[in-house]
């Protein structure tokens, strides 16, 4: 993969001057700018991502993490963040802690360092004691399918969607139906 050095070097022009035109910068002579963007083409310039993000402080990562990434409830969510992400230009890192709170503490030092953007949490425990560690974190997060005190949560009530569901069934005429499913009461 071709450096903006290499394409200064190969255009004849200064790195400072490929990094402008490169970046979106419309005071560089346009037959410069057009040297240096044929030679980004012909070469596939990709941008370094790292080094944008530590002078942006911005990395366009957001994290997810899930306690069973095997369970297609979290798989069909990660799907849907993943599309959602990338239409506001972000990508999303997958966490799966299979349930193993050691896994969730590795994963928690990991995102400290990596600064990602965001996180996205379904947490093994929404207990407080559970949540604890996140609270530490220094970038943005929320948790999604738990409701934890003091922190912001996406989720729904299992009670009352359940409670719909059987009188959308009943509405609809049926006598009998069954419920299958773990109670969390």
């Amino acid at each position: 993969m071709i450096t903006m050095s290499e394409i200064a070097r190969l255009t004849g022009v200064s790195q400072p001057t490929v990094s402008r035109v490169l970046n979106g910068n419309t005071s560089v002579n346009p037959e410069v700018a057009k040297k240096v963007l044929d030679c980004a083409k012909a070469h596939n310039y990709q941008p370094n991502i790292m080094a944008r993000s530590l002078s942006g402080n911005q990395t366009y990562l957001l994290a997810v993490m899930v306690p069973d990434l095997a369970n297609p409830f979290f798989a069909d969510l990660i799907r849907i963040i993943e599309s959602e992400a990338g239409n506001f230009g972000y990508s999303i890192l997958i966490f799966n802690t299979d349930g193993n709170p050691e896994k969730e503490q590795k994963y928690l030092a990991f995102l400290q360092q990596y600064h990602v953007d965001g996180l996205l949490l379904a947490p093994i425990h929404a207990s407080e004691e559970g949540i604890r560690p996140f609270r530490s974190l220094t970038i943005p997060w929320i948790i999604f399918t738990n409701r934890a005190e003091g922190v912001d949560s996406v989720y729904i009530s299992h009670r009352k969607a359940g409670g719909m569901a059987a009188d959308h069934l009943v509405a609809a005429g049926a006598k009998k139906y069954v419920f299958i499913g773990k109670r969390n009461d």
